[in-house]
Order: structure tokens, then sequence, then C-alpha cells
């Protein structure tokens, strides 16, 4: 009898297991954890949408044979491009939902910081975790060209006000003590962005490069959200 109901803990247990393996496999096909996941993804689709583009401006060069086959297949890849973005916007809604409560939440006499946002972070450390300080949004490759040519005002590099937004932020969460786990935050920042914390009493440090989540160029060079 004993024996039985041992064996019944075991499966009951197996499959509990096997339930929660699904369900984590399900919500990390359906949503992205992290903004550096999420800024990978975006990265790809715009590799896709380049080639997609540079298929089609050689089919038109006058010397290239088959350029009928190599027009559809920049076609098709544009159409992959397009899918592959629905699903990373849709997979995104989460962690960007998430990143604006967290930005109102913290937000200083009903001032929301837009220069900067916050999310869950992959660097890892002893008695740590970690969250990611994005100082710029990614878009698409398209809509990134569309802000260059728009005339929104940037919002980089960040004003005082920013800053010491940042600044309030960056000493309640050093406070924090969550049963001997402690937060730690980091960014990709340039050298004069890193500078401009340090003027303003930030500590800044470098970590591992592998951390780090690279904007394009694009992005980084509009500075606008």
């Amino acid at each position: 009898m004993n024996d039985e109901k041992h064996q019944k803990a075991v499966m009951q247990a197996k499959g509990f297991r096997a339930a929660d393996n699904l369900l984590n496999g399900l919500y990390k096909t359906t949503h992205y954890r992290t903004y550096h996941s999420y800024h990978k993804a975006l990265a790809f689709s715009s590799k896709i949408l380049i080639l997609a583009f540079l298929l089609e401006l050689i089919s038109f060069l006058p010397w290239v044979i088959n350029s009928s086959l190599i027009s559809s297949i920049g076609l098709l890849l544009f159409v992959i491009y397009l899918l592959y973005y629905y699903w990373i916007m849709s997979k995104a809604r989460g962690i960007k939902a998430d990143s604006k409560k967290v930005m109102e939440m913290i937000s200083v006499n009903g001032y929301v910081c837009k220069s900067w946002r916050i999310y869950d972070g992959i660097f890892v450390t002893t008695n740590h975790e970690s969250l990611e300080i994005a100082f710029t949004q990614e878009h698409s490759f398209l809509y990134d060209l569309w802000l260059i040519f728009s005339h929104k005002k940037p919002v980089l590099p960040p004003d005082s006000q920013e800053i010491n937004g940042l600044k309030n932020y960056l000493f309640k969460l050093s406070q924090i003590d969550n049963n001997g786990i402690h937060y730690v935050a980091y960014a990709t920042l340039t050298s004069t962005e890193a500078q401009l914390l340090r003027d303003y009493g930030v500590q800044v440090e470098p970590i591992s490069k592998k951390f780090l989540t690279k904007p394009s160029r694009l992005c980084f060079g509009n500075g606008k959200t």
C-alpha cells in the first residue's frame, strides 16, 4: 500500500513538473522576458528587411540573370519580415506594458521620465537581481527611418530632470533588501552618457559586453522614443 502511494506521489510530481515545463515553454513562445531578447529579435528582423531590399535592388540591374526569381525571393523575404515583425510586437506587449506601468509608479510629482525605461535584466551576480535601464527604445527599421526624417524633439541626451529622476530611482533601488537579495541596475551607454551620469553623482562601472544591449545605429542616432 505504501509503495502504491509512493509511486502515485512520484507520478503526480512528474505530472506537475511536466505541466510547469509546458506552461513555461508556452510563455517563452508568446512573451519576451527581457528587453535584451526583444532587442535581438528586432535586430534579426532588420537584417531580413535589408536583405529583401537588396535583392529587389539587384533584380533591377540590367545584367542580372533570373531577375524575376531574385525579385520574387526579395518579395517573399519582405512578407516574412512583416509576419515576423508582427509576431515580435505581439510578444513584446507584456514587457512594454510592464515597463510603462513601472515608469508611472516611480514618477515624481506626476512627471514620467521619457529618455529611459526599466526592464528585467540578464546581468548575473551573486545575491543580486538585475534590472536593465534602456536609454533608447527599439523600433522597426522603417520606423527608425521615419523618426530620423520627422521633426520630433529628441530625448537624448537626457536633461537634468531626467537624470535626477534616474538618480532618485537608483538610490531607492539600492535600499531594497528582499530576503538578502539586492538589486543592481545596468545600461548600455556611450562614454559621453557615462560621464554625464558620473557628473550627476551616479556610480558607473563597466560590465561584460555580453550583457549589453547595443542599440542599432538608426535607433541610437535618432535619439527619440
